[in-house]
């Protein structure tokens, strides 16, 4: 996409999410964004999310595809692309998408089987998600929705014997419920068969 060629035309563009308002000019330059400083940018921040290539309802219904109306701004946000008067983007809380989606939407398979978490993960190596307000670990979350509870007392341990021994694996089907001196045991003999 061309940018304009003088700066009277650089303030006047709209969003390129289809939304119709008028996006902010870059600060500063960011070539990961595509910013140039004194142009604008391309999305109003939060614009670019959601439906890839579809336009923001006009309508006032919620952005998510439920069809109830959002509701109305009580202030102007810039930030989140809310103008005073004019319904919001979403109703509350409909923008984060399903549990699953949100699951499923950063795992991909790779060729051993496993299920590798392509989010957010614990500086352990641990993928993690947030549900609610609190932060689980991803491994955790995909064993309790498809096998059941973690018994009590037990911690979750990839197996090597089945294929896995990777931190970012969440298949359901590589973790075995253990004690904790169970997981320390298989922990330090898997390390000192690394090192042999």
């Amino acid at each position: 996409m061309s940018q304009p060629d003088t700066p009277a035309d650089w303030v006047a563009k709209s969003c390129e999410c289809g939304c119709g308002d008028l996006v902010p000019i870059a600060r500063y330059s960011d070539r990961n964004r595509g910013w140039v400083k004194g142009r604008p940018i391309r999305f109003i921040n939060g614009h670019n999310a959601g439906r890839p290539g579809a336009a923001w309802p006009t309508d006032g219904r919620c952005g998510c595809g439920c069809g109830q109306m959002a509701p109305l701004a009580q202030s102007s946000r810039a930030s989140l692309g809310y103008v005073k008067g004019q319904p919001t983007r979403y109703i509350a809380g409909h923008n984060v998408g399903s549990l699953q989606q949100r699951l499923f939407g950063r795992l991909i398979i790779d060729p051993s089987g496993c299920l590798l978490w392509t989010g957010s993960r614990h500086p352990d190596g641990y993928g993690r998600i947030m549900i609610g307000k609190k932060l689980h670990r991803v491994h955790r979350v995909m064993y309790e929705m498809f096998v059941g509870p973690i018994p009590d007392g037990m911690e979750l341990d990839h197996v090597k014997a089945l294929g896995c021994d990777n931190k970012h694996c969440a298949s359901p089907a590589h973790l075995e419920p253990v004690t904790g001196a169970e997981n320390k045991r298989r922990y330090r003999e898997q390390k000192q068969k690394g090192a042999a």
